[in-house]
């Protein structure tokens, strides 16, 4: 997979300039296809090896058992953990040359089933005619970042036609230099190192120029991308009660808060988009096709796993993540809840718990790893790393709702804009359909405060809703905000899938 990734970063912005020129010659419905191939490519790869085959088993049983055994294996061979990565040389090439022999019989077998009536389009690339479902909640906006313009692309419930925003006051330089300027920071604030931040702060450091810094980043991401497409979309005016949308962004703006964006230095209500809308990311539209909202689980039938990691060795105290398991126990009653704390939290138990679970939350350190960013890890029981290789393994058909309240889980690498190479993403990868997440370092006493708003809403009269997940986070973090809270401390928090 690394591998993978690497010829990934060489590719550029080849996806982005090809959409580009499907906009400019007024095909926005192939420029939507080519900006999805073009995203979370190494993720859809994986994704395909697991795909539902529940339609091909009713009508060819034993060839569905095979596909299915023959994708397993490939994909044993395609990920990092898999055992031969730790070998010698003599080992990989047994493994390349098995993965090549799997592949050819993996490809043979699609061949097979292609030719069967009814699945001629098995695991092929999703048309427009099926993309354009994934505004069945409300509307969805990709953003194309290119060197020679820049563009929104909106899908909208019940349109076919796709509505298209050119964005002329954006270019790619300057979104680059936002990006550069926000890490940069994030950096001198202690939040974001320019390698990599290993533990989550019990104090927050003061940053008043970090705080001026990301104002006006934030001004500048609402003049010049948010309020150009909610101007189309004629939501500027003040709801009682926002909706939700959906947005997925492309090149320097996938690492940039966009759910954030507005003007702060004015007391007049409509200048930023928590004003207008709830928002949440998407690393693909597929995302929202595949995972098509089943029935909310019951009470009877939920579990709640919650894990806590105030004492890890070589890092620095969480005080605050004993707190945070307490208040959401206080929002439990009635429903099933497990809680491991310090020493219980080992990497094997809470994968077991994990595969029983609906919801899973994590207060404990986050590392994101910049060299390797599949290594990126929750730190668990002495100090234990629960890695994203081994996260994005896991096909969890129960997985409904994951909460990383953790450092850095939603940060991504900066040489791989497309591919969501984050824990938060490894999440939704695992089979949760929505996930929140942190783009920075968090600080220990907000936390516990976050938890309590969220899961007062989403286990409100003990009737668990992941789907109110989003609204939840986008309350709890103006209540932050409102409470004085910085600009480092509130924005960090995201929502991504439902």
């Amino acid at each position: 997979m690394r591998e993978c990734h690497c010829e990934l970063t060489q590719v550029g912005n080849l996806a982005r300039d090809a959409v580009l020129a499907a906009i400019k010659a007024e095909q926005f419905e192939t420029a939507v296809e080519w900006l999805e191939q073009g995203r979370s490519v190494v993720w859809g790869q994986l994704l395909q090896l697991r795909t539902p085959i529940d339609e091909l088993q009713q009508v060819q049983p034993q060839l569905a058992d095979q596909f299915a055994q023959l994708s397993t294996r490939l994909q044993q061979t395609s990920t990092p953990s898999h055992p031969s990565e730790a070998g010698n040389k003599h080992s990989l090439e047994e493994v390349a040359q098995e993965h090549h022999q799997l592949t050819a019989q993996w490809e043979a077998i699609l061949g097979e089933i292609c030719g069967i009536q009814g699945f001629d389009r098995f695991l092929l690339p999703k048309p427009f005619s099926q993309l354009k479902g994934a505004a069945y909640l409300g509307p969805v906006v990709t953003l194309n970042v290119s060197s020679a313009q820049c563009d929104a692309l909106i899908l909208m419930p019940g349109l076919d036609d796709v509505l298209h925003i050119p964005l002329p006051t954006l270019t790619q330089t300057t979104a680059e230099e936002l990006r550069g300027t926000f890490n940069n920071l994030l950096s001198e604030a202690g939040h974001l190192p320019p390698l990599e931040r290993k533990f989550r702060p019990g104090k927050k450091p003061p940053a008043p120029d970090g705080n001026f810094e990301l104002e006006k980043i934030l001004a500048q991401l609402w003049s010049n991308v948010v309020k150009p497409v909610l101007d189309v979309l004629t939501l500027m005016s003040l709801p009682s009660d926002p909706s939700c949308i959906w947005w997925c962004a492309t090149g320097p703006l996938a690492f940039l808060p966009i759910h954030a964006a507005g003007v702060y230095n004015t007391s007049d209500p409509g200048n930023c988009i928590s004003d207008f809308v709830v928002l949440s990311y998407i690393p693909t539209l597929s995302m929202l096709i595949d995972n098509r909202q089943p029935e909310v689980t019951t009470s009877h039938d939920f579990q709640l796993l919650a894990i806590a990691q105030p004492n890890a060795p070589h890092h620095n105290p969480l005080p605050g993540t004993q707190e945070e398991l307490n208040q959401i126990k206080n929002h439990a009653k009635g429903i099933h809840f497990v809680s491991l704390i310090d020493g219980e939290a080992t990497v094997e138990n809470v994968l077991h718990h994990m595969h029983n679970s609906n919801w899973v939350h994590f207060a404990c350190h986050g590392v994101q790893d910049v060299s390797h960013p599949t290594d990126s890890c929750l730190i668990l029981a002495n100090g234990s790393p629960l890695k994203l290789s081994t996260i994005i393994d896991l096909s969890l058909s129960h997985a409904e709702l994951a909460f990383l309240s953790a450092c850095q889980t939603a940060t991504g690498s900066k040489d791989l804009s497309e591919e969501a190479v984050h824990l938060a993403a490894g999440m939704l990868l695992a089979g949760y359909r929505g996930v929140i997440a942190t783009m920075w370092t968090i600080g220990d006493r907000d936390a516990p405060h976050i938890a309590d708003d969220v899961y007062s809403r989403i286990l409100m009269g003990g009737k668990p809703d992941y789907t109110q997940a989003a609204l939840a986070l986008h309350q709890a973090v103006q209540q932050l905000r409102l409470k004085g809270a910085s600009f480092l401390s509130w924005v960090p928090y995201i929502h991504i899938g439902f």
